[in-house]
């Protein structure tokens, strides 16, 4: 009956301990769980700035941590998207959108009566005639392409998107 155990003798212990060499980088788990922690890291770094983290930006981040790691010309990760789902899991991140919402200052009725007083002034002071006065809707807008979502940790109350300068300096009054 063969034993499950495998027997070694002296001499291939020796040989073992021959390639043993101190200090090397491991590939197994402990390697895995460095490359995972520099990689939580740099999310929460990145979301604690209001920068936007997106999964194709997690997983170029992950190659970048493994080539760190193991070498520029190193094979066996790919950052698929599998690995992705299973580190988001594991990390406890998730892909949301944009929740939270702008809100007017308090003192925006103010702001707007002076801006019609100022304009009804000028309308005066030119003379400016109520035929060459044009709806505000065709005026044009400045368009900015906003992202859709970015990671963040699961349970997060408010998701924050950094924003153009443009978005923030107007609002129609109605």
């Amino acid at each position: 009956m063969p034993s499950s155990r495998r027997s070694y003798t002296v001499m291939q212990k020796l040989l073992i301990l021959e390639e043993y060499q101190c200090g090397v980088q491991g590939k197994g788990f402990h390697a895995v769980g460095k490359r995972h922690g520099r990689l939580y890291k740099w999310a929460a770094y990145r979301n604690s700035k209001d920068l936007r983290v997106k999964d194709s930006y997690i997983r170029l981040q992950a190659a970048n941590i493994y080539r760190e790691l193991h070498g520029n010309d190193a094979i066996g990760f790919e950052a698929s998207s599998d690995w992705l789902a299973r580190f988001k899991g594991r990390r406890n991140l998730v892909s949301r959108r944009q929740t939270t919402t702008r809100t007017l200052t308090a003192d925006a009725p103010a702001i707007c009566q002076r801006f019609i007083q100022q304009a009804q002034r000028l309308i005066a002071k030119h003379g400016i005639k109520t035929k060459n006065i044009i709806n505000m809707d065709q005026v044009p807008r400045y368009f900015e392409t906003e992202p859709k979502s970015a990671i963040t940790t699961c349970g997060s109350r408010a998701l924050l998107l950094r924003k153009g300068g443009s978005s923030y300096k107007r609002f129609t009054a109605t």
